[in-house]
């Protein structure tokens, strides 16, 4: 064997397998986007698989503060309508759209069409305390443009609005050392007590 067929197959081998990976890696590209289509179609809620009927009578249970002609003015679907599984798959994206609702669950009985809900909590009231800085008034004020406010439905992604608001303000005044927290109690009524806890720490000062 000469030195030129020595190298000649393992060259071979390795043309073959880098053949073989630019066939593969393109196939990998259709199963992805297939599957990020099935996770966001998961909604964590409940919807029955049924046949197509014609909805006669509609009702909701699980409401606290929530009306139920809130409920009907967001549901994609009105007494007098053919409904299946699809459909009600539909109007639970739309409730949920809403951000009012932790849980939804659509069932039939009968010809009646059922929702059941699970209300988020409503804010009770908020404190802030350990800012020296900044007034409470102010910050008050300025908190409800981020969507904290006595009486709002509570969203846990408004807290690190909050958390990144009051930084800002911090920041612009030198304070880079400053730690927020925040407390969420639970309270009677499906409400919500939040404590936020500022240490403004020392203004940062600039050598000469």
């Amino acid at each position: 064997m000469t030195s030129r067929d020595y190298w000649a197959k393992p060259r071979l081998l390795l043309e073959r397998r880098m053949k073989n990976d630019r066939q593969i890696k393109p196939r990998t590209w259709h199963v992805l986007p297939m599957t990020l289509a099935v996770l966001l179609l998961a909604l964590p809620s409940y919807a029955e698989d049924m046949e197509k009927f014609v909805v006669r009578d509609m009702r909701v249970q699980g409401l606290q503060r929530i009306s139920e002609g809130t409920v009907f003015n967001y549901l994609p679907i009105n007494i007098g309508d053919t409904v299946d599984t699809v459909r009600i798959r539909e109007a639970i994206r739309a409730l949920y759209g809403q951000g009012l609702f932790n849980d939804i669950e659509i069932r039939r009985d009968g010809e009646t069409l059922v929702i059941v809900v699970g209300e988020r909590p409503s804010i009770e009231s908020f404190e802030i305390e350990g800012n020296k800085d900044i007034k409470t008034e102010d910050l008050m004020v300025s908190l409800r443009g981020v969507g904290l406010a006595k009486g709002r439905t509570f969203d846990r992604a408004v807290l690190d609005n909050v958390e990144m608001f009051l930084r800002d303000q911090y920041y612009a005044r030198g304070k880079y050392s400053v730690e927020i927290s925040t407390l969420v109690i639970d309270r009677p009524n499906n409400t919500v007590r939040i404590l936020i806890t500022v240490k403004e720490g020392d203004r940062a000062k600039i050598r000469q």
